[in-house]
């Protein structure tokens, strides 16, 4: 929460797809198209819990459970065509990352293909950026995004 206003400060890891330390791992996604691959499925719907979070780090679960459900909805991303223009072209990204040997999560709004797991390991996921997070928030609440410079937030109110 900021000045009474929140926004994901957490982006939402959906499946690991692969490694870097073995770029066949990741070669389904050039093999498929978007809709195609076989992590589709995890990608395009799924529940998401908002919790609130003020203070600390995450440390146990009994304080997870603890903290305050802002929301929780069921989510699908083709519902919106300005979305799924987004991720396609996100997923192009990350195809390129994958031809050119170096995952990255450079240039990727909503989707992107991240590290996964330990420090140092070589596991990739996909997963939702933190502002898209935000969007969907927005959208599946009824809230109104607030935009300011390259932030955005919304109100509770």
């Amino acid at each position: 929460m900021n000045n009474g206003n929140y926004n994901a400060k957490e982006r939402v890891t959906i499946t690991n797809v692969g490694a870097t330390n073995d770029y066949n791992n990741l070669q389904h996604i050039l093999d498929f198209e978007l809709e195609t691959n076989p992590r589709w499925a995890k990608v395009y719907q799924g529940i998401l819990v908002v919790l609130e979070h003020n203070e600390g780090t995450w440390t146990t679960e009994e304080k997870t459970l603890n903290e305050i459900v802002r929301a929780f909805f069921h989510y699908d991303i083709t519902s919106k065509k300005e979305w799924m223009d987004v991720i396609k072209s996100d997923y192009e990204k990350i195809r390129d990352c994958v031809r050119a040997k170096a995952a990255t999560q450079a240039g990727q709004k909503y989707l992107h293909i991240h590290p996964h797991g330990s420090k140092d390991s070589t596991t990739r996921a996909f997963g939702f950026t933190n502002k898209f997070v935000t969007h969907m928030i927005c959208t599946y609440t009824n809230r109104s995004l607030i935009e300011s410079g390259r932030s955005i937030c919304f109100s509770m109110d």
